[in-house]
């Protein structure tokens, strides 16, 4: 049986500390081609294998956990939390 590689385009939300949106923007157009690992699962419905090609356990169906982004889905930047000023620390 073949195997087969295929790119897909990965999407994910960045969540980004910064003092204005386009400052958070800046930052997230940064990242575009930067590559990522995520752990391997494979017990996901769509399991991360990092397994050789040549292993008779790879999966029929399996992402890589080596994974590139890609671009920015939108430029839509969406305030998920703001600093309010004079507020006590977290020191938890």
């Amino acid at each position: 049986m073949n195997l087969y590689s295929i790119e897909l385009k990965i999407c994910a939300t960045a969540y980004i500390k910064a003092e204005t949106e386009e400052a958070a923007l800046a930052k997230a157009k940064e990242l575009v081609g930067d590559g990522i690992e995520l752990r391997e699962d494979e017990y996901a419905e769509l399991p991360i294998s990092g397994k050789r090609y040549d292993d008779e356990d790879l999966p029929d169906v399996s992402l890589s956990p080596a994974m590139t982004i890609d671009s920015l889905w939108s430029e839509n930047v969406e305030l998920a939390e703001e600093d309010e000023p004079n507020a006590p620390e977290d020191r938890s």
